[in-house]
């Protein structure tokens, strides 16, 4: 399953709203351990599916947050 699969599924779980974080692959680049996405790519395929979509940026310097509404 890729990851865009993984939001797909977890959105058409939602009855209403979606929300999850990320490691941001700027602050990860090449990372033995932890694996970063790519903030642009997983806004896309989030915009994609759902007709409201919000990025939440720095609560932290290295992770992301999106916000998935069902309106």
């Amino acid at each position: 399953m890729t990851l865009i699969d993984a939001i797909q599924k977890m959105n058409r779980s939602a009855r209403e709203t979606l929300m999850f974080n990320m490691l941001d692959a700027a602050a990860f680049p090449g990372h033995r351990l932890l694996v970063g996405r790519d903030v642009e790519e997983v806004m896309t395929a989030c915009c994609a599916l759902a007709p409201s979509v919000e990025l939440i940026q720095g609560f932290r310097e290295d992770d992301f947050t999106v916000v998935m509404r069902r309106e």
